[in-house]
């Protein structure tokens, strides 16, 4: 949130238009290479401190540091008379936030039981949703009264509670290997080797870009729309960040209990078509006007159908990677996933200049099309026994 959709709002208070604000999700790149040191992260231990710490928790706590010193650096400079050196430490944010969520995904995967996956993952996104209202709306709120530099020098700070937190948590048991045994062409080579050819790696890596492509063209644009409207950065803050918090975290447990009733291939269906549809309510929304009703109906749908479908998106990533190479395989899935939203987000704001906002949106409805007829052409994957109900 703080190099994307609340950087939109504080971009936008410094006059740059909706175009430069769109090219500003370009800091995002790393998320869509992340795949490419992956493996590091698998196979090579930092010196003492992972014998101090282990293998996940002290490249747990580098990362963290990573995030906290340039995100802090980052909100030293003005992203207009300093632009470079803003971009600079911005890239850099991403680079480490990018490594921390492989990091994230691999420790998540090596400490639950494949049958809880479905929901793990809802819960993993009730706490990043609770991490997005706080540098979502929480952000808003701090910047109706003090400055956007002396917010991100807050939430830098406040990274020191995850690199505490570091501290507490068990290193898992997993099967990787560690060392250095492998070659480096090994370590490179076998996580995606194995991918690909046991796990038909392609049709899945193009459903990564393509169920998410409505979000992709949404991009940072719903709350620069919702200003546009009249509402102020508290009415956003209220009905984006924490009620659309409310539905996301019900969409995402509700979408687990599908998982486990109907299998994740109806669930992905149903996430990728309501998800879809719900986006229709953002062209009744710019009719309606500035209405708070409509404001509060409009995330309601779009969060929900958002919260059900991801939470089965995220599981079928889990399910897609094999444990002994967990953080190089989600990284790839969720890289393939990220670099397509990362480049297609920073044509946003340029489609908005140019088509306005009613076309806009309903190219955004038609985007879910390719994603939810892709779903049938998902391979069948072997499941761990009573993880998912396969053949739904």
């Amino acid at each position: 949130m703080m190099t994307s959709s609340t950087l939109s709002i504080w971009l936008k208070e410094y006059g740059l238009s909706y175009t430069e604000i769109g090219l500003f999700a370009l800091l995002h790149l790393p998320y869509g290479i992340k795949f490419l040191w992956a493996p590091f992260l698998d196979a090579y231990s930092i010196p003492w401190l992972s014998q101090k710490m282990g293998h996940r928790r002290s490249w747990l706590l580098a990362v963290q540091t990573g995030v906290l010193l340039s995100l802090l650096m980052m909100s030293q400079f003005s992203p207009v008379e300093e632009r470079e050196l803003f971009v600079i430490f911005g890239v850099l944010s991403t680079f480490f936030a990018a490594s921390q969520h492989i990091l994230l995904l691999a420790y998540q995967i090596e400490t639950m039981e494949a049958r809880t996956w479905g929901t793990g993952e809802a819960t993993s996104v009730l706490g990043f949703r609770l991490s997005l209202m706080a540098t979502g709306a929480g952000a808003l709120y701090l910047a109706s009264y003090t400055s956007w530099q002396h917010v991100y020098e807050i939430y830098a700070a406040l990274i020191l509670l995850g690199i505490g937190i570091v501290f507490l948590i068990p290193e898992p048991i997993s099967p990787r290997k560690t060392g250095k045994s492998t070659s480096l062409i090994q370590t490179l080579y076998e996580p995606f080797q194995d991918f690909f050819f046991n796990h038909g790696g392609v049709f899945v890596l193009i459903f990564m870009m393509l169920f998410r492509l409505p979000d992709s063209i949404l991009g940072t644009m719903p709350n620069l729309f919702y200003l546009s409207l009249g509402f102020s950065k508290i009415d956003i803050g209220n009905a984006s960040k924490i009620f659309g918090l409310i539905v996301t975290i019900l969409g995402g447990f509700i979408g687990a209990s599908l998982i486990n009733r109907i299998g994740y291939r109806k669930t992905l269906y149903w996430g990728g078509i309501t998800h879809g549809l719900s986006l229709l309510m953002f062209l009744a929304l710019n009719q309606a006007g500035y209405s708070l009703s409509w404001l509060y109906a409009t995330v309601a749908l779009e969060h929900f159908t958002s919260g059900l479908g991801l939470t089965a998106f995220f599981t079928y990533q889990m399910i897609s990677c094999r444990p002994s190479y967990a953080a190089s395989q989600l990284a790839l899935m969720t890289a393939t996933a990220s670099i397509s939203q990362t480049l297609i987000s920073s044509w946003s704001g340029y489609l908005v200049d140019h088509l306005g906002w009613n076309l806009f949106f309903l190219l955004v409805v038609f985007a879910m099309i390719p994603g939810t007829c892709w779903i049938q052409k998902l391979p069948n994957i072997a499941q761990p026994q009573n993880l998912i109900k396969e053949g739904a």
